[in-house]
């Protein structure tokens, strides 16, 4: 007598799940499909049992394997539509004051909701925490997890506040999303506020930030330290830098990013870029989508505002960063500091620097502009072409509404505090030790030996010049000696109101200061009134502003002065440690700050002072010779170190 067992194979042939039926007898030698069974044994009793006992094993052992397979079947099923996606998005939202004090992060997390994504093909993963408060769906006591589903997102995993500016945090959230979305390709996202090339990713419930090396190692403790991202995009002001560059140049084959500050706005769309990725795209394309579309946006503004807020974005080719990083350290090391600091300073004073409304404390310039500037002290001129050929071939695209911004910026020490310069060179020593590393380290020993030296020539903490401010009418003007004329960078003009022996109320300042044959000198046109109080101006590159609060957030309030009237354009973050843009909304009634300075022979030193609600609308411009108050002016002068220098404060009336 021969038993059969009947098995059921799965496979997948040509895309297709094919079930196949398999019998093999008792010695497990597989029989034809079509196998009979065996002929009916003589009838009796004993006959009987063995048959019915035979037959039954068949049975079971077909049911058994039939629901096995049957399950087998289902898993594949489901684990194959899993797979089937062709690309995965990774949002890493760091909600920060911009979310808790503006929704920005409310309003770019509604465009994608409200776009039409492809989510057969792609999965859009996030992960969000990090404000003090939340202006839609998330819950600011927990981090979590969410998928997008069906224009919404829904959470798949919730966890304990804890700092999303840590490289633990953000290896978590690479590897959970590769372990559990398995695609061909990966993309990331970051959002939040940017600084400079020091990090980004600002907490603001642990008041921390995600600094480089912490980056360098998240990705390092990831997945994606052996498998490479196609994409990542900072959505974060100033890091389209050399330093990110450098660093992602491991983990990801594009990279997009801006030199400059990025405006955030309720009006201002970027994230809904997903909805025109295809299945045929590569990082490039996706990548140029979230250019074009952040480009219409800010047009759109510009339009509705008869503006020029600016926008520089571009495509990184990371994996040209290695010949640039050759090129560039290269030309580096054809440059004597010691013998050309002083026209390096000079070079590095006149190229242009991002984050001004940030005290220019990021110390990021133009790649490009930088080699421009520095190529006539190098002992080799070839070797400058060589770094410009090669941020061409690492730049793949670039867009910008200046004409300074080339594609990638980079870090170089000058406008910003000792302690500041020294965070950044901590960093970049620990992560690189090539030459253009130890250049700016270099130039940063110097720097600081010839500001002391300047101030053991006066003999006290404050510079002064040479010279008086002379006044004639509403012009103000001193003469530089031979020494400040050949140094000079750029000036300062003020002009205060005597409030008592030492305080001053700063009713203006300006960096619209000319300098011709050695003079430099500011026209004063007149200060706006409103009712008894003088508002506060500060005027940067032909803009003016005032100091305000809005929604508690301090701001500079771009404004337009015409008929005796205000008009308020714009408002700009005005925070040292957090330099993004904003368009906030504008009502009627502001707070604003008057800026308050405390004078003695040492010092000079200023506090912002809130002073009243104010009417936007009803201003006046008066001169000062309608008015009874003390005034007082003084000029500030920077040389080629960035040290400053200034003027007695002198008497106008």
């Amino acid at each position: 007598m021969n038993n059969y067992r009947v098995y059921y194979d799965v496979k997948q042939e040509n895309g297709k799940t094919i079930v196949e039926k398999k019998v093999y007898d008792s010695n497990l030698n597989q029989l034809n499909y079509d196998i009979t069974l065996p002929k009916k044994i003589e009838n009796n009793n004993n006959s009987k049992k063995v048959k019915k006992h035979s037959n039954t094993f068949i049975i079971v052992s077909s049911f058994i394997l039939l629901i096995l397979s049957i399950s087998i079947l289902i898993s594949y099923l489901i684990f194959n539509t899993s797979c089937s996606k062709k690309r995965t998005f990774m949002i890493y939202m760091v909600g920060s004051d911009l979310e808790s004090n503006g929704s920005f992060a409310t309003y770019d997390l509604n465009d994608i909701t409200k776009s039409n994504i492809d989510l057969k093909n792609n999965n859009v993963v996030l992960m969000i925490g990090g404000s003090k408060k939340w202006h839609n769906f998330v819950d600011e006591n927990e981090i979590a997890l969410y998928e997008l589903h069906d224009n919404k997102f829904e959470k798949i995993e919730n966890y304990p506040v804890t700092s999303m500016a840590t490289s633990k945090s953000l290896s978590f959230f690479l590897n959970y999303v590769h372990k559990n979305y398995r695609t061909d390709k990966y993309d990331l996202i970051f959002w939040n506020h940017g600084l400079g090339s020091v990090g980004l990713e600002s907490d603001e419930l642990s008041e921390d930030f995600l600094n480089i090396e912490e980056l360098d190692q998240a990705f390092k403790d990831s997945s994606f330290n052996d498998e490479k991202l196609e994409l990542v995009i900072f959505n974060n002001c100033l890091s389209g830098n050399y330093q990110f560059a450098n660093i992602m140049s491991k983990y990801a084959e594009y990279m997009v990013g801006s030199e400059e500050v990025m405006y955030v706005s309720s009006i201002l769309d970027r994230l809904n870029f997903l909805e025109k990725v295809k299945v045929k795209d590569n990082g490039y394309d996706i990548g140029k989508y979230y250019v074009d579309i952040s480009d219409n946006s800010i047009n759109t503004l510009n339009s509705m505002y008869r503006e020029k807020y600016d926008s520089t974005l571009s495509i990184i080719d990371l994996s040209n960063m290695d010949n640039l990083n050759k090129s560039l350290n290269t030309f580096i090391d054809s440059i004597n500091l010691s013998n050309n600091y002083y026209g390096i300073s000079r070079a590095r004073a006149n190229t242009y620097t991002y984050a001004r409304s940030a005290q220019y404390m990021y110390d990021t310039v133009d790649l490009l502009e930088l080699i421009d500037e520095l190529e006539p002290y190098s002992s080799d001129n070839e070797l400058a072409l060589r770094v410009k050929q090669e941020i061409n071939n690492t730049i793949k695209f670039n867009s910008a509404i200046n004409n300074h911004s080339n594609g990638m910026s980079i870090y170089f020490p000058y406008y910003g505090s000792s302690s500041n310069i020294d965070v950044h060179l901590y960093y970049f020593n620990k992560l690189w030790n090539d030459s253009y590393t130890k250049f700016i380290t270099n130039y940063y020993e110097f720097n600081k030996e010839k500001k002391r030296s300047y101030r053991s020539e006066t003999g006290s903490n404050l510079n002064k010049l040479s010279g008086v401010i002379e006044i004639d009418s509403n012009n103000y003007s001193i003469k530089l000696n031979d020494k400040e004329k050949s140094n000079y960078q750029r000036a300062n003009f003020y002009l205060f109101k005597k409030l008592d022996d030492n305080n001053y109320a700063l009713l203006l300042k300006s960096n619209n200061v000319k300098i011709e044959n050695g003079v430099l000198s500011y026209k004063l046109d007149g200060i706006t009134k409103s009712g008894d109080e003088i508002i506060s101006l500060v005027e940067e590159d032909d803009n003016k502003y005032i100091y305000t609060s809005i929604n508690e957030v301090d701001t500079k309030t771009n404004i337009e002065i015409n008929n005796s009237n205000i008009k308020l354009l714009n408002s700009i973050y005005d925070s040292v440690n957090l330099p993004n843009g904003g368009i906030i909304e504008r009502s009627d009634n502001i707070d604003y700050y008057q800026l308050r300075y405390s004078i003695n022979d040492d010092f000079y030193d200023y506090y912002l002072e809130n002073i009243e609600k104010i009417k936007v609308d009803r201003k006046e411009i008066k001169y000062l010779d309608e008015l009874e108050e003390e005034y007082y002016t003084m000029i500030e002068y920077f040389d080629i170190n960035n040290d400053s220098f200034f003027t007695d404060i002198t008497k106008i009336n």
